[in-house]
């Protein structure tokens, strides 16, 4: 059996749905074959939900992202055309 690294980017810091869903995955991964590690955009609870697992969480605030549309009346506007 392999044992894998996985690297998980966490954009909310632990504020948003997508870093509940991280959490909850996390939380079921089989530890002894996968070994997780945390980035987040953003200090937050990420950091001492991932400490309680006994996951390392780094913070990288320069951690870019992308939002395919960067507000909601611009994707408005597109689909009205």
């Amino acid at each position: 059996m392999t044992f894998r690294r996985i690297l998980c980017l966490d954009p909310d810091g632990g504020y948003g749905g997508s870093s509940r869903s991280l959490y909850y995955s996390l939380s079921a991964l089989d530890r002894s074959i996968i070994e997780p590690e945390v980035w987040s955009r953003k200090s937050g609870p990420m950091v001492d939900l991932c400490q309680g697992l006994g996951i390392k969480c780094r913070v990288v605030p320069d951690m870019p992202t992308l939002s395919p549309v960067p507000t909601f009346s611009k994707n408005l506007a597109h689909y009205v055309q």
